[in-house]
């Protein structure tokens, strides 16, 4: 069994990130497979991991999303620049989750 603290990753080419298309320089070579409900959110809730990766993204986007998430949740500084939109959405989706099987 493949641990899921272990980011799993593959080629741009094979998998590409998932909110851009990269067409300017530099072109990502290779992207991580991104928990849309983070590990780290799911151990506080469960106390466990029951939702595996399902996203794939370029470095980029993975460290925007994740800093975006901590800013969100008011665990982390605001993201400097922001990030765009699909970013932000993916995100937000996170945190609403996290919010809601929270409460």
């Amino acid at each position: 069994m493949i641990s899921p603290l272990i980011p799993l990753t593959a080629t741009a080419a094979s998998q590409p990130c998932s909110l851009y298309a990269h067409s300017a320089s530099p072109i990502p070579i290779r992207t991580q497979f991104h928990h849309s409900k983070p590990v780290y959110l799911q151990n506080r809730l469960y106390g466990q991991i029951r939702y595996g990766a399902d996203t794939w993204l370029c470095g980029l986007c993975h460290d925007a999303v994740h800093e975006t998430i901590d800013w969100l949740l008011g665990e982390g500084r605001e993201p400097n620049p922001l990030p765009g939109r699909k970013t932000r959405a993916l995100a937000e989706t996170t945190v609403a989750w996290y919010r809601e099987a929270s409460a």
